[in-house]
């Protein structure tokens, strides 16, 4: 799919609230493009509809390049919610391009409905009173990042990834400074921790991005 100025709004951002867009900025004249095109192609065939490709020619769409200060190519940007979501320069090989790709393309749906109670992730451990009595402060004084920040690590300990995650793109939504951004450093700790939830982790990692960028 070819992108100008008169389809970018309907075919990359309005189309990314639907489906993840990868775009790629190219030219006639570069080599690298064309060694990346034909591995993007071949991955969005294996990846089945879960993200669409998209292209641009940066020499006769000057304006696109300008905007996303596009300064060598290949240039590849991801959309998601019609946003920004992540981007790199130059050619990756193929299997960092599919570990890329993972961070906000959704897995494939490939589980049998009996396998999905034998794959369902466990239930997280029961609060402790002490993490009941943070919840309680947080919700007296949602700008105290430190209760928050130690009310995550709590629901960390059991498991509760998402209940964490929550408060943790709050720290990031707040103060990006805090810490040294340990808001931002934690999730990522946790979309380690809670990988053998991919949905769980591609749906936070998408809010996390409309937060940074």
């Amino acid at each position: 799919m070819d992108i100008t100025l008169e389809n970018f709004e309907s075919d990359v951002l309005l189309a990314s609230q639907q489906t993840p867009v990868v775009l790629q900025f190219w030219a006639p004249w570069c080599g690298p493009c064309k060694t990346l095109k034909p591995v993007l192609e071949k991955l969005e065939q294996e990846y089945g509809g879960r993200f669409r490709l998209a292209k641009v020619n940066s020499d006769d769409n000057p304006e696109i390049a300008a905007h996303f200060q596009v300064r060598s190519i290949p240039f590849v940007v991801a959309f998601v919610d019609g946003r920004p979501a992540d981007h790199f320069m130059g050619l990756l090989p193929e299997g960092e391009l599919r570990a890329w790709l993972d961070r906000f393309v959704p897995p494939a749906e490939d589980a049998a409905p009996e396998d999905e109670e034998a794959l369902a992730p466990p239930e997280p451990d029961p609060a402790s009173p002490e993490e009941l009595a943070l919840a309680q402060k947080v919700a007296g004084a949602p700008a105290d990042l430190a209760a928050r920040l130690a009310l995550a690590r709590l629901r960390i300990e059991r498991g509760a990834w998402a209940d964490a995650m929550d408060e943790l793109l709050e720290i990031v939504a707040r103060d990006r400074s805090f810490e040294n951004d340990i808001g931002r450093v934690t999730m990522l700790d946790v979309f380690e921790k809670a990988a053998e939830q991919p949905q769980l982790v591609a749906q936070y990692r998408r809010r996390l991005s409309t937060l940074l960028f």
